[in-house]
């Protein structure tokens, strides 16, 4: 029973705690007026929760938060002309300029971000730098095995070339009955 009770007040406080802090208006000591919108994707028109919303006056930021799960924000400011700046990682950031006043507040206001094109890559990119990937390991060890016989081979061959004959005196390349026969008949 006291596990039920547990249930319950957790599904309770997953259900108050706040999706982003600024999906509701932050009410602040001047603010005589509201800016609200929504922030969406430019190519499917989704809502975009999370992005990073920030209002601008004369270059300073005095307001931002995170959309919510709608894509909404809110803010409670005094009246003034405001700039609008939205980003969020994955997009191109935006921003737009609303004047607002008691009258006039900024509601409504839509911001869309671009995402940037996406580099995702299928698997059969990846079975084919895969491949391209061991042919080029065999290609290193065929050449590597080639290197390897000829070092070998140039090493016997340099070891020849330092055999003295004993009758003449003279290095040599290759059998003693060879040089012999030719060079001492």
């Amino acid at each position: 029973m006291k596990v039920y009770r547990f249930y319950w007040l957790f599904i309770l406080i997953l259900f108050l705690m706040p999706i982003g802090y600024s999906h509701h208006v932050q009410l602040l000591p001047g603010a005589d007026t509201v800016i609200s919108g929504v922030v969406l994707n430019s190519n499917n028109n989704t809502s975009i929760q999370g992005a990073l919303v920030q209002i601008v006056y004369n270059g300073t930021i005095v307001r931002q938060g995170n959309t919510n799960f709608t894509g909404g924000f809110a803010f409670a400011v005094p009246t003034g002309i405001y700039e609008i700046q939205v980003s969020k990682p994955g997009f191109q950031s935006n921003s737009t300029t609303v004047a607002v006043s008691a009258q006039q507040p900024g509601t409504g206001i839509i911001i869309y971000l671009t995402p940037y094109k996406s580099t995702s890559y299928t698997p059969i990119y990846f079975i084919f730098l895969g491949a391209i990937a061991i042919i080029v390991a065999i290609v290193v060890y065929i050449w590597y095995e080639k290197e390897k016989k000829k070092t070998k081979k140039e090493y016997k061959e340099s070891k020849k070339s330092t055999k003295i004959c004993p009758i003449c005196k003279q290095p040599y390349v290759g059998s003693l009955k060879v040089h012999i026969k030719k060079e001492h008949r």
